[in-house]
């Protein structure tokens, strides 16, 4: 019996270990959302990355997508804020909290996974969210993907910093045209202050708010329009996200020098609260009107780099619009060199005036990108004289509430320029009494001023012309027609041109014919002064010809069929089978106008199928493939005719070229089967 027993509890205690054996390694393979602090020395690349954050206290942390195994197995400590579960209806979400007391209703309402003194994590329906950003909060859906991490400041980053710390009249004159009461106007009619022109009737834009139906969408077209009439590129960007869809508004200004470097210059233009009113007017047509401004006066210069102004839409309900744009120039390798993203720019109750430039950390890798833009700002403020009315001070603490954060997430580098966030917050956020009237209007003015010459200073204004002598010429055998094409700068002219053939001759015309002595290659050379005593010169050279040198052309059998007559005008010329034949002398008399060819095939027997073309050198090149050169062009078994045209402006001897080849048409150069070439010289008078 006792055997027996000592049998069965083995047995059981063989079963136990199986199952709580099982159990654990079943629970490591789960799937799991953790934070590991950055302080760990952790290896990003080793991990799917989903955010990166910074906590009340100013340390470093990432949020994971991982397995438990994967955690025990890194020797790193870890927390976990959730098991992974599969769920449509609910997504991670990262709240910001911007009126005080929200937090405090959050964690009363909802479930919250992890509040860091700053930041809270939670994961919730799309109704939830919704209730949750109308409590005080910036929302932002944790990153669908994992975060792109780049190191690597662009060769943009590291001209901008020296463009940056040089004054520029040209920007000067720029940050100069940014005008108080433009702004105060462009800020009412977004605000609905007073109503607008869109499509051609008048209405008033009440609210932006993403799911508001037509008055969203009447104030997307109010700035595809307002941007088109300032001759831009403008399209729409339509996204869907989480069965949420709507448009973004995009205009860009194609670079003259490196077209394919882009500066994305962003502001959300859709409003908070819910319901028929929301202004928005610090939250965010200040940063939409900041845009609108900086394109109106962008559109009258030239920059180097391609400058794209995009309106983002669905902002407030989690970055909705800018996500999916992100999205989209990463997955085209658009060439993204900075985002300066616009947010809430006209709030100062202090009158401090403190602005702030939120950068990512310095332990994240795209942190010094990101400090190139940043001080950018600060070296306009400081060089162009408006160090009195703003104090710019950069955040690197990784603020991911507003439409910066995607292009980050992507590893491009972004700041968010923004009013005081910190110590001077809007008091109207995200209410109906976000209203023009309480806008501080000369510290809005000064922020766009300060934005237009930090956005010119990273798309870099297009250097001034210089002077710069050039020309190209035609030439028409020992002729040679020259085209002075030499440029100045604005305000300047060319006072003098000194022409050197290279035969001793010379000449001071701006556009000389010159006729050399004998055939050989030329070095001819143009020297411009302008009023201002500066000299540049322009060399080239050129090989004159006595007697052009045509390509040969010409039939390999003439046994069934020759060209027997060509007639012109009133010549007419006989002949008999020949591959090739040269009558250029003498030369046939002909008058500029219409004139009649017919052309006439020979045949030893059999008629057959022929293909005629005639060619004239007009141009006096030595080849028949310029435009026009190709005169005539039929086929048929017997005789072909028709008119061949002599432009007015021609004179003298041209060469003429007669092709006829069986069953096709020939080319002007080369050898063919079956026909005949013969060339003309045609004395045009």
């Amino acid at each position: 019996m006792k055997k027996n027993f000592r049998s069965v509890y083995v047995l059981f205690l063989s079963l136990l270990f199986l199952i709580v054996n099982s159990t654990v390694y079943a629970d490591t393979e789960q799937d799991v959302l953790a934070k590991i602090n950055v302080s760990e020395n952790v290896n990003l690349s080793s991990y799917n990355v989903h955010a990166y954050l910074q906590d009340a206290s100013g340390k470093d942390y990432v949020l994971v997508k991982t397995t438990k195994t994967q955690l025990l197995n890194s020797g790193k400590a870890y927390e976990v804020i959730d098991e992974i579960t599969a769920s449509e209806e609910k997504k991670y979400i990262i709240a910001l909290e911007r009126i005080k007391g929200a937090r405090d209703k959050a964690a009363a309402g909802f479930k919250v996974l992890l509040d860091d003194g700053k930041n809270i994590i939670l994961k919730l329906t799309k109704s939830e969210s919704l209730k949750l950003a109308n409590l005080g909060f910036e929302i932002e859906w944790l990153s669908e993907s994992p975060l792109v991490f780049k190191s690597t400041v662009s060769k943009m980053a590291l001209s901008a910093t020296k463009l940056a710390t040089a004054y520029d009249p040209t920007v000067a004159e720029m940050i100069g045209l940014v005008d108080q009461t433009k702004v105060y106007d462009y800020t009412s009619k977004l605000t609905g202050e007073e109503s607008v022109v869109i499509g051609g009737s008048s209405y008033t834009i009440t609210t932006r708010h993403t799911n508001s139906g037509t008055p969203l969408e009447k104030a997307t077209q109010y700035v595809y329009e307002f941007m088109g009439n300032l001759g831009l590129s403008v399209n729409y960007h339509n996204w869907t996200y989480w069965g949420t869809s709507n448009r973004n508004v995009i205009a860009e200004k194609t670079g003259t020098v490196s077209p394919n470097e882009i500066v994305l210059v962003t502001a959300h233009l859709d409003s908070l609260p819910s319901g028929s009113l929301a202004p928005g007017a610090d939250d965010n047509s200040s940063g939409s009107v900041g845009l609108m401004i900086a394109a109106e006066i962008m559109k009258q210069y030239d920059f180097e780099r391609t400058v794209r102004f995009v309106f983002f839409t669905g902002e407030e309900q989690g970055l909705y619009g800018s996500k999916r744009y992100a999205d989209k120039v990463a997955s085209d390798s658009d060439n993204i060199v900075a985002v300066y993203n616009i947010d809430m720019i006209a709030w100062d109750d202090v009158g401090g005036p403190t602005l702030r430039l939120h950068t990512r950390s310095s332990d994240n890798p795209g942190y010094s990108g990101d400090m190139v833009l940043a001080n950018t700002f600060v070296d306009v403020v400081n060089n162009y004289s408006m160090s009195s009315v703003l104090t710019p001070i950069i955040d690197s603490d990784g603020v991911t509430a507003s439409d910066h954060s995607p292009f980050w997430n992507k590893g491009y580098s972004a700041i968010l320029a923004i009013e005081d966030d910190v110590d001077d917050f809007c008091d109207n956020y995200h209410t109906t009494n976000d209203k023009l009237s309480t806008l501080n209007m000369t510290y809005y003015t000064n922020y766009i001023k300060a934005s237009v010459g930090t956005i010119a200073h990273l798309t870099k204004v297009a250097s001034e012309p210089e002077l710069t002598a050039a020309f190209s010429f035609a030439a028409n055998l020992l002729e040679v027609t020259f085209t002075g094409q030499s440029t100045v700068p604005s305000g300047s002219t060319i006072v003098s041109r000194l022409w050197n053939f290279g035969d001793s001759s010379t000449s001071s015309l701006q556009n000389p014919v010159h006729t050399y002595p004998s055939a050989g290659t030329y070095t001819v050379t143009l020297t411009v002064e302008d009023n201002n005593g500066n000299t540049n010169v322009a060399t080239k050279s050129i090989e004159v010809k006595a007697v052009n040198e045509y390509c040969t052309s010409s039939g390999n059998s003439n046994n069934y069929e020759w060209i027997s007559e060509v007639q012109v005008g009133s010549f007419s010329k006989t002949s008999g089978a020949s591959g090739y034949s040269d009558f250029t002398t003498p030369a046939i008399s002909l008058s500029t106008g219409n004139q009649t060819v017919t052309l006439t095939p020979g045949f030893n027997g059999s008629s057959y199928s022929e293909y005629w073309k005639v060619w004239i050198d007009f141009n006096n090149d030595g080849d028949f493939d310029d435009s026009g050169e190709e005169v005539f062009s039929q086929s048929g078994k017997s005789s072909v005719s028709g008119q061949i045209t002599i432009p007015s402006s021609i004179t003298g001897e041209r060469r003429m070229r007669v092709s006829m080849r069986y069953n096709q048409y020939s080319s002007s150069c080369g050898t063919f089967d079956y026909g005949e070439v013969e060339d003309y010289t045609i004395s045009i008078q």
